[in-house]
């Protein structure tokens, strides 16, 4: 039996703290989505992407996000929505390089 260390025990651990954030976060973003509660969802949905992107699922987060940050019409000026604007322009930096690659192997540039 390999023992571990430290450092990989604390790695482990963290792993598990995010997957318990994650699940209980998907509930309480359900229960907003139901009373309309369309800001505190919102910010459910920017935790919930940078959870996602801190476990490199890029295009699920971004997808989460947009999906909501996409309904408003108004508000710009919040913090929450600019929160979530920021991520989502990280996440399309992150996306964009791909899409590049992809684009120069379709044409053959």
């Amino acid at each position: 039996m390999r023992r571990r260390s430290r450092r990989q025990v604390q790695e482990e651990a963290g792993v598990i703290a995010k997957d318990l954030l994650l699940r209980g976060l998907v509930e309480p973003r359900h229960v907003l989505t139901q009373l309309g509660d369309c800001a505190g969802e919102l910010r459910c949905a920017t935790r919930l992407a940078r959870l996602q992107r801190d476990r490199g699922h890029h295009r699920e987060a971004r997808e989460l996000l947009a999906s909501l940050y996409d309904r408003f019409t108004e508000g710009f000026g919040t913090a929450d929505l600019q929160t979530a604007k920021r991520l989502l322009d990280e996440l399309d930096d992150v996306a964009l390089p791909r899409r590049r690659r992809i684009a120069r192997i379709c044409t053959g540039r």
